[in-house]
């Protein structure tokens, strides 16, 4: 039909911040603008946090599970958005040896690992069960009290979208607290929905979102 057909991926930031580039320049003046606006924070909150976490030894790296589903049970492994947000907040994946988004494992292989942090995606709605069992309570993750519920946004912070900027800092300080103080993810949000997605989100919505909880339906 002669439409021209752009197909756009990324695994890595190098690649996220190609895939605005060329939706810029596709889009024109206003549109490569925006881009270059987005790519430059980007570039500016990955120097701020990996200038801090390039410096951490590795046995100071807590092992980071991302589970993207509980039945089965899926995580993501290495050559993802999710590995790479993982490296750049100051974690080690703890599943970097399997590759690939949304990997189906088995109840063993998560002993053998056995996460420090376990980060689940907002979606998953039942993953106290995962502190109510005989098998995950033998899991260092479960011990602590370290699983977390993904931020969810206008997209899944986790996964493949602009908001990535914002997970790298949201991970940084959840990882490393003692070395992010400076990051007020609350104030980071707020001021990143209004410069690039165009809404001013109140303190309340902000808080909503970085809980990775779903809004309560009004009756």
């Amino acid at each position: 039909t002669g439409i021209p057909v752009v197909q756009l991926s990324f695994t890595n930031f190098d690649e996220l911040k190609n895939c605005f580039k060329i939706t810029g320049d596709i889009l024109g003046t206003e549109g490569k603008q925006k881009s270059d606006k987005y790519i430059s924070y980007l570039d500016s909150k990955l120097k701020m946090v990996t200038d801090v976490t390039s410096n951490i030894p590795k046995e100071q790296k807590p092992k980071v599970l991302h589970i993207n589903a509980l039945s089965p049970l899926t995580i993501d492994g290495s050559n993802t958005i999710i590995d790479s947000w993982i490296n750049a907040a100051g974690g080690i994946n703890a599943a970097a040896e399997i590759k690939g988004n949304m990997k189906q494992v088995s109840m063993e292989q998560i002993l053998k690992w056995n996460p420090d942090v376990i980060i689940v995606q907002s979606d998953i709605k039942d993953a106290d069960k995962i502190l109510n069992t005989d098998e995950w309570k033998q899991v260092a993750a479960v011990q602590k009290g370290k699983i977390i519920h993904n931020p969810d946004g206008a997209f899944l912070w986790d996964r493949y979208g602009a908001e990535e900027a914002l997970q790298i800092q949201w991970a940084a300080k959840l990882l490393h607290p003692d070395k992010f103080k400076n990051i007020d993810i609350v104030k980071e949000t707020r001021s990143f929905y209004k410069d690039f997605l165009n809404y001013n989100l109140s303190e309340e919505e902000a808080n909503l979102i970085i809980s990775g909880k779903p809004p309560i339906k009004e009756q």
